[in-house]
């Protein structure tokens, strides 16, 4: 209690920055309400299950020349480790390696358990020194340092005990963390080929989940057309009267945006990453509703745009309000458009079969006072939502 207090008396540098303050405490707070469950189905299906060919990387075998482990392996090892830490503040080596589990025996091994350690543990002089190096790289950042915890979650106490202070930052060390993992190992002093392969990965794994979930001869990938080659949405669903037209981009905050969160920074950023593709997005769907797209779009008499992100860009309203701004600026009308993650759209595609997405996107849009619920997380938390119904229009919750 006193730590607590102590904490929250300790000069905020981010207080009294408008804006800014709000995306710093969004990127702060708002991952630690993720859905766990989640993470580890869709970075296993988009690290082993995609096949990229534009640059052509072998990803896994270049994870398990890193690290000793295959990425199945890898997040294997991790949910036993975060199964021990929801049981226990602290466990045994013997907790991991003398499991009963015999389809775990094989893995669990103590050769490979050292290898999972040496990617994500740290003993406590180890984690001293990434805390202060952490400071030295924001010393602006004050208590809103980054946590050396999302790099190296679990700790190995001085008696050679285990201990996960915070055992929701272990399931993301073994999805996200990969990521960062394999762009070190790809990282060049000029270019870095495993972000167009994993952007890439990230749109087919797009058109995977949205294959499965509705019916394939409505959805299309990205068409190229006309004599000078032009290219449509990343994907698009069409209906009878309306579809939905997607850009996939795996572009997020990097970690210094997100620790210092400066103003120009945080705009550029936006710009960088959003701003050209809702540019290009009513040239892209006047292509498809005009047929030169070469989209059979006979019938759809509008198509709504989405731009879906691997990561939330935090606050989703304020991130909406900046790409606007600065289409207005250069004198462009954005128009209707939907910001949106992952996770929001596979959410939206578990109801697809009584509600398609289009719809429910175009009524979101059609009404700015609507509130969408997009995960049972959200009802919970405004008890006087309005939800949309297919056969009952609106009703409140």
């Amino acid at each position: 209690m006193v730590l607590a207090n102590n904490w929250n008396n300790v000069e905020d540098p981010f207080l009294g920055s408008g804006l800014m303050t709000l995306v710093r405490v969004a990127y702060e707070h708002f991952p630690y309400q993720e859905q766990l469950a989640d993470l580890i189905p869709r970075y296993l299906m988009i690290l082993t299950k995609t096949n990229p060919t534009d640059p052509l990387l072998d990803v896994q075998d270049t994870f398990k020349s890193k690290t000793g482990l295959s990425i199945e392996e890898f997040m294997k090892i991790g949910v036993s480790f975060y199964s021990g830490a929801l049981q226990y503040a602290s466990f045994e080596r013997g907790f991991i390696e003398g499991t009963e589990e015999e389809k775990l025996k094989p893995l669990l091994t103590s050769e490979k358990v050292d290898a999972f350690l040496n990617a994500v543990a740290a003993d406590f002089p180890t984690f001293r020194r990434l805390c202060l190096q952490e400071e030295q790289e924001a010393p602006g950042a004050g208590k809103w340092v980054f946590n050396s915890l999302i790099s190296r979650p679990v700790i190995i106490l001085p008696d050679g005990r285990f201990c996960v202070p915070v055992p929701r930052l272990l399931i993301h060390r073994i999805t996200k963390g990969i990521y960062y993992d394999l762009l070190e190992a790809y990282s060049t002093p000029g270019d870095n080929p495993f972000l167009a392969w994993f952007g890439h990965a990230f749109e087919e794994y797009g058109g995977f989940i949205l294959q499965k979930a509705l019916d394939q001869t409505t959805v299309y990938p990205e068409p190229a057309y006309g004599s000078s080659v032009r290219h449509g949405p990343d994907w698009t669903i069409l209906g009878e009267d309306i579809g939905l037209a997607m850009e996939f981009r795996s572009s997020r905050e990097p970690k210094i945006v997100r620790s210092t969160t400066e103003r120009d920074e945080v705009i550029n950023r936006v710009r960088r990453g959003l701003v050209g593709i809702l540019r290009q997005f009513p040239a892209k769907i006047r292509a498809i509703l005009d047929g030169s797209a070469g989209l059979p779009a006979s019938g759809v008499s509008e198509l709504v745009p989405a731009v879906i992100t691997l990561e939330s860009w935090h606050p989703e309203g304020l991130t909406t309000d900046l790409i606007r701004r600065e289409l207005q600026q250069e004198g462009t009308d954005p128009g209707r458009f939907q910001l949106m993650s992952i996770r929001d759209l596979e959410w939206l595609l578990t109801w697809a079969q009584i509600e398609p997405p289009a719809i429910v996107l175009r009524d979101k849009l059609s009404d700015p006072a609507l509130v969408i619920c997009l995960s049972a997380n959200t009802c919970k938390s405004a008890p006087m939502t309005r939800v949309y119904h297919s056969r009952g229009g609106y009703s409140r919750m």
